[in-house]
């Protein structure tokens, strides 16, 4: 049964790998293949690899099918739904999803019919009957869209795993009236009511308390309510995972249970139960579901109600998720949690120490170097205090924190001001959590490579120990000498000596600039309430394109949010330079220097110039004060614009008489209609005009007759909302300039 499952899995997951969607006929040819050149024995395990496959295919090309077309993007639909989610508030917004039954387009009268699940934002206060039935409203919709940026996750996969079928901002709403809902609608929307109640119920007593974000995130499964400090300190210590409704928290649940409840089939299944209505109430996300199916399959497996080991439970665990939900394969929380799972099974297989404390360490020092290759390849975080963090921790809020939360939501339900003060109380614990935390980032050892001298040591002295205290037979011994491998060989990351990187930072601009392990940033991108795209895209690129490299300076064009929204980003960071084009809107390092022409820094054929503005230059607008860039690698030439728009760019042009030609041109303003004119494109001469801009924003750049003036000239237009991030390699006299896009 391992090997089919194995095989199964292997099928679905293979697909998502490949990121390619093969036509029907290749897995006709497939089988056909098979049937002629596998040995009998082999044909059951082929026969499900193809079958997981063609069901991974099929899965994905129905939600493809789902998604909104492209005719009809950009268009207002009339969309009739029901909500089918908490809301989430942010600071000028309020997002909810909904799962509409039928779309139309008022003007042609096309309709869409099927339920589609459609993420909306509602610029004012959510209608009061959204919850109560269903709506009929005018939403701008698009395509699920997001940025797309080397080496780290995308938001667009994970729109495409949770199904979201288009993106919109709601123009008006009011109630459908009437019974329009069908019986499973209808018990959807009640779900959903019930859960949005119990939120505003837990809003009233929660208020006064600081981690009330945490407790809702712990009771509820929604994160939005985490503050910004508490979510950056999860985040810096690896430990918001714990904030997450995960396996871990799933599987307290179902421990306690099986603690309280004798193991008899009455048992099991009140245990299912129970542990389901967990599940329901913290929103029966894709992650608590695969938590549940895990745990119950274990459970059969553990009360000897299902004779089986451990690895065949394993992989029909596996199995069972993936059918379930095919998509979950596109997920990181899939990943760790399978990886996670499987560790525990060596350590808990091999291990003949009954003291739960060895184990308890064992198992964080495995799963800390386990994970260690996932957490490399997305670039995440590697510090020896989250080691120290969750192993502390864990035990923490799993067997204190969390248990506490759970009686005090039942106990309000009988004694409210019991109820309250149990509220209180947990929310002490999470302060003690947090301070902890605080306390523990001072141990701040990063792992930069696993081949450091103190990771080696660290690694067998925890194989030494695991020995000692394991049955060490082959698959042990493998095991072991798998781990001393991937420690000492040689650790080997693609990383390009010289190359110019403009972010897809949407309606912003960050451009990285390297040669030979110097590194400047022009403009920092936007910044959002609890991240930024210095936090999300910039920082992890440099960890894991950059590791060795000396972030050499940071130019911040001007003052505007979506160029300046990472300056916090700074606080943590050696720069050598800063220099800024509006210091005296924003707060200015004690080490920067305002923007003026003639600053200018030269290392190794690695040159950047300060062009606009000069001393005696006074801009009629914000987007005037823009530090103008010329820069220089290995004879490649890039000019940086900043926002300069129409009158400063007039000015520029005016007061610089130097030559502007330049090979690359990073437009003014995001491609505006008021910049970019022809006298500048005529004085640069470029090959390649990049816009930095958002996915169909409503300002409309890059603007049209901005492409036409730089078709006219013989440049080629290149937009990050098209081509996600952009890279410019091949530099020097004697190299071809390449492009890469993200979206090829």
């Amino acid at each position: 049964m391992t090997k089919w499952m194995a095989a199964l899995c292997s099928g679905v997951i293979i697909l998502y790998c490949s990121g390619v969607l093969f036509p029907h006929y290749y897995f006709l040819f497939l089988v056909l293949f098979l049937l002629c050149l596998c040995l009998p024995r082999m044909l059951p395990l082929s026969s499900l690899f193809v079958i997981g496959m063609i069901y991974a295919d099929f899965s994905a090309k129905a939600h493809l099918a789902n998604i909104l077309p492209p005719s009809l993007e950009g268009k207002t639909m009339q969309v009739h739904a029901f909500v089918c989610s908490l809301p989430v508030s942010s600071r000028f917004s309020t997002r909810v999803d909904v799962c509409a039954t039928k779309m139309v387009e008022p003007i042609s009268g096309a309709e869409l019919h099927g339920r589609r699940k459609i993420r909306i934002r509602f610029n004012e206060d959510l209608p009061p009957y959204l919850y109560q039935q269903g709506i009929v409203a005018e939403v701008r919709l698009k395509r699920p869209r997001g940025t797309l940026n080397p080496k780290v996750g995308s938001y667009e996969k994970y729109l495409f795993s949770e199904r979201i079928a288009a993106t919109g901002r709601v123009l008006s709403v009011e109630p459908s009236g009437g019974n329009s809902l069908g019986g499973v609608e209808l018990a959807m929307l009640c779900y959903h009511r019930l859960r949005f109640s119990l939120a505003s119920w837990l809003d009233l007593r929660l208020q006064h308390l600081e981690h009330r974000g945490v407790i809702k995130a712990l009771l509820l499964g929604e994160r939005a309510d985490i503050s910004a400090k508490d979510s950056r300190l999860f985040s810096a210590t690896g430990t918001q995972h714990l904030v997450a409704i995960s396996g871990l928290h799933v599987g307290i649940v179902v421990l306690i249970l099986s603690q309280l409840l004798p193991a008899s089939r009455v048992g099991l299944v009140v245990i299912g139960i129970v542990s389901l209505a967990y599940v329901l109430l913290v929103g029966c996300g894709v992650s608590a579901q695969r938590a549940w199916v895990m745990c119950m399959v274990a459970l059969l497996v553990s009360t000897g109600r299902w004779r089986a080991n451990y690895w065949q439970a394993f992989f029909v665990a596996m199995a069972v998720v993936l059918l379930l939900e095919p998509l979950s394969a596109l997920s990181i929380g899939f990943w760790f949690s399978f990886a996670c799972v499987a560790v525990l099974i060596l350590v808990s297989s091999s291990a003949v120490t009954n003291k739960p404390w060895v184990l308890l360490l064992l198992v964080q020092l495995m799963l800390g170097l386990a994970l260690m290759p996932l957490n490399e390849h997305y670039a995440f975080d590697q510090n020896v205090h989250d080691l120290i963090a969750n192993l502390v921790m864990i035990p923490w809020v799993s067997l204190v924190v969390l248990p506490l939360l759970l009686i005090a939501l039942l106990l309000s339900a009988v004694i409210d001001h019991a109820g309250q003060f149990l509220f209180g109380v947990a929310n002490e614990l999470l302060h003690i959590f947090a301070s902890f935390l605080e306390a523990v980032q001072l141990l701040d050892i990063s792992v930069s490579s696993p081949a450091d001298w103190w990771f080696i040591v660290l690694l067998l002295v925890v194989l030494a120990g695991a020995l000692m205290l394991s049955r060490a037979g082959f698959s042990g011994s493998c095991l072991v000498l798998a781990s001393v491998v991937y420690a000492l060989a040689p650790y080997e990351v693609e990383e390009h000596t010289s190359e110019v990187l403009v972010f897809d930072s949407g309606q912003g601009l960050a451009v990285l600039l390297s040669r030979a392990g110097k590194v400047w940033l022009y403009d920092l991108g936007p910044a959002y309430e609890k991240s930024s795209v210095a936090e999300r895209a910039i920082l992890p690129y440099l960890k894991v394109m950059h590791k060795e490299a000396h972030l050499s300076g940071v130019v911040v064009s001007h003052g505007d949010w979506d160029h300046a929204g990472g300056l916090d980003f700074l606080d943590a960071q050696a720069v050598g330079e800063f220099w800024f084009g509006e210091p005296e809107r924003r707060g200015m390092p004690a080490w920067g220097k305002k923007c003026q022409q003639g600053m200018r820094w030269e290392e190794q054929g690695f040159s950047l110039e300060v062009l606009f503005p000069d001393a005696g230059y006074v801009p009629d607008s914000a987007n005037n004060h823009s530090c103008v860039v010329k820069v220089v690698l290995l004879g490649t030439r890039f000019l940086l614009m900043g926002d300069l728009e129409a009158q400063g760019e007039r000015d520029f042009l005016e007061r610089y008489q130097g030559s502007l030609e330049s090979e690359v041109l990073v437009a003014g303003h995001h491609g505006s209609r008021n910049a970019s004119s022809y006298a500048l494109l005529k004085r640069v001469k470029p090959d390649y005009v990049v816009f930095s801009a958002g996915y169909l924003n409503r300002f409309g750049h890059p603007h049209t007759e901005v492409r036409e003036r730089v078709s006219i000239l013989g440049a080629k237009g290149l937009s990050t909302a098209e081509a996600g991030a952009i890279r410019f390699t091949g530099l020097g006299e004697s190299e071809v300039l390449r492009v890469e896009q993200m979206r090829e």
